[in-house]
């Protein structure tokens, strides 16, 4: 069970599996976690992992802090990762859902745009 400032998730992994829902929405279904504000998925896609976060009342906002503590928790601290905002045509928009996505190839482009413009400086 992983901890942070809004709660212990559970890992509800053999519930989701037990019930069907989880492996229809994508191959490669890993596991599900739930505290008492978000939903999370993470699922495996070729060289790439994806966590679908989502929200119990179905608002809409996730902060960046709470995505970026979700990311440090369920792909590690150390591993970069990404939202993708699609083009019209790919558009699913049917959860109240983001998908942050993480693998090598998002780590090196990430190293990249931190070598070429410095983009992750902190500033004292």
């Amino acid at each position: 069970m992983a901890t942070n400032y809004f709660g212990t998730f559970e890992d509800l992994t053999e519930r989701a599996l037990k019930d069907g829902r989880m492996t229809t929405l994508f191959d490669g279904f890993i596991s599900f976690h739930a505290n008492n504000i978000y939903s999370v998925q993470i699922y495996k896609k070729g060289e790439f992992k994806l966590m679908g976060i989502r929200r119990h009342d179905q608002k809409t906002n996730v902060p960046w802090k709470d995505k970026q503590l979700l990311k440090d928790t369920f792909f590690g601290e150390e591993e970069s990762a990404i939202e993708v905002f699609p083009k019209k045509s790919k558009l699913v928009d049917s959860a109240n859902m983001y998908w942050l996505f993480t693998g090598e190839s998002i780590n090196s482009l990430t190293n990249m745009a931190t070598i070429q413009g410095n983009l992750y400086d902190k500033k004292d």
